[in-house]
């Protein structure tokens, strides 16, 4: 009779066991469906959306994109036969990454008003912006769209949409951009069915194609390491490793400039 109360209880824990382990596997497999990585302002733009113009999705894509602030894009850029890798990440308005790779390699960090430049040897070279160029190098880089305007006349940008096609393990919709002001380049972008989140952008003309893929998931801009203070009117050229000393004009070198300063020192 003991032996047998024995195996009631170990049954009763074992049935336990088992009960506990289900729930821990459908907690999982439930996690790791839901594969959204929205925090909860973009989710309740995209909930609550509303446009004047019939396209619901692409209303909320539009809505969605408008509140995201955090991202990340890898992009394969060629001009003229030139071919330029870039990697931007935004996090937050603050917070702001950059590599290109190509005939001018460049590396940059920018946290609030600090400019970090990386330099051919590996170390990340520190300077204040002034407050009118605290946003100069995002602003340069941001992705941004012009929304269709039921409202205007004349020639307006609009958004063909051509159906669905897969996007990595999503499933995305595909429009065609059409601006009647650049009639030479045909741009699409792809954006997905579940967070209406933009996942790949394509332009190509005769002489110029781009194309970037975004993501999403644990965007992160820290201050790089190790770093040094650049002096007064000093910078550093892409591609060089010591800082260099310009005439005090009064102004950040843009990326173009610094590109151009490379091409003088080479």
């Amino acid at each position: 009779m003991k032996n047998q109360r024995g195996i009631a209880h170990i049954g009763i824990i074992l049935a336990v066991v088992v009960l506990l382990a289900a729930g821990f596997v459908g907690w999982w497999v439930w996690k790791n469906n839901d594969s959204s990585t929205l925090d909860k302002f973009v989710q309740d733009a995209i909930k609550n959306a509303k446009c004047e113009y019939d396209d619901k999705d692409l209303c909320k894509f539009f809505t969605g994109w408008k509140a995201q602030d955090s991202y990340e894009y890898k992009a394969t850029s060629t001009q003229d036969g030139t071919q330029t890798k870039s990697t931007v990440r935004t996090e937050g308005d603050d917070k702001f990454y950059m590599k290109l790779e190509g005939d001018v390699d460049y590396e940059i960090v920018q946290i609030d008003n600090a400019l970090y430049t990386k330099a051919s040897d590996g170390t990340w070279w520190k300077q204040a912006l002034p407050e009118s160029e605290t946003n100069a190098y995002k602003e340069d880089n941001d992705v941004d769209f012009a929304e269709p305007d039921t409202q205007s006349e004349g020639e307006k940008i609009t958004y063909k949409k051509i159906g669905k096609e897969k996007c990595g393990d999503l499933t995305c919709f595909k429009y065609q951009v059409v601006d009647p002001g650049d009639a030479q380049t045909t741009t699409y972008i792809w954006f997905d069915d579940k967070d209406y989140q933009l996942r790949r952008m394509q332009s190509t003309s005769d002489t110029y194609s781009h194309d970037s893929t975004y993501s999403y998931n644990k965007v992160n801009v820290s201050i790089p390491s190790p770093v040094k203070d650049l002096g007064a009117n000093q910078y550093i050229v892409p591609g060089q490793s010591e800082p260099t000393t310009l005439p005090d004009t009064g102004d950040t070198p843009t990326e173009e400039e610094l590109q151009q300063l490379l091409q003088q020192y080479q």
